[in-house]
């Protein structure tokens, strides 16, 4: 399980206007969902190699090897003055910032979207995904190389 949360009122001196700030997610070309300030997503998926990814004026990219059962935390960060989104995924040991999540998790539900929201946001958002990963594919030839999420970088286990 990964768990999308988003600090962008939390911590780090981050933006505060929940209605301007929300970001769609992606798992390499699936959609996960779209998440603002005030939430967070619980998106099961199978272990192995995962490309997370968010979309606002500049994208920003996870590549993520998680292994099965285990759970596994990113936060996504918004700076003051900024709309473009910043994954990071969560150190274990940073238990400040991951007893911080799991209060937010513990006091609020997840986001859930149902399969046809899915389905046509994923139909919606199918030309831009494509342009997106390819600039993916140019940022990591030009050498700029996304966060990392490892298999050792989690949380707990489900």
């Amino acid at each position: 399980a990964l768990a999308i949360h988003s600090l962008a009122n939390a911590m780090d001196g981050s933006a505060s206007n929940s209605s301007a700030l929300a970001f769609c997610l992606f798992d390499s070309t699936q959609y996960i969902g779209r998440l603002d300030e005030n939430g967070y997503i619980r998106y099961e998926c199978k272990s192995g190699f995962h490309l997370f990814w968010s979309r606002g004026q500049t994208n920003d990219f996870v590549e993520a090897d998680l292994a099965a059962g285990k759970t596994y935390f990113v936060v996504v960060s918004v700076k003051v003055g900024e709309v473009s989104p910043e994954l990071r995924p969560v150190y274990p040991d940073n238990e400040y910032l991951v007893f911080s999540i799991l209060e937010f998790m513990s006091s609020r539900p997840a986001r859930e979207y149902t399969a046809e929201h899915i389905q046509r946001a994923q139909k919606k958002q199918r030309k831009k995904v494509k342009k997106y990963l390819q600039r993916y594919e140019h940022h990591r030839s030009g050498g700029k190389l996304p966060a990392k999420l490892t298999r050792d970088m989690y949380i707990g286990s489900m």
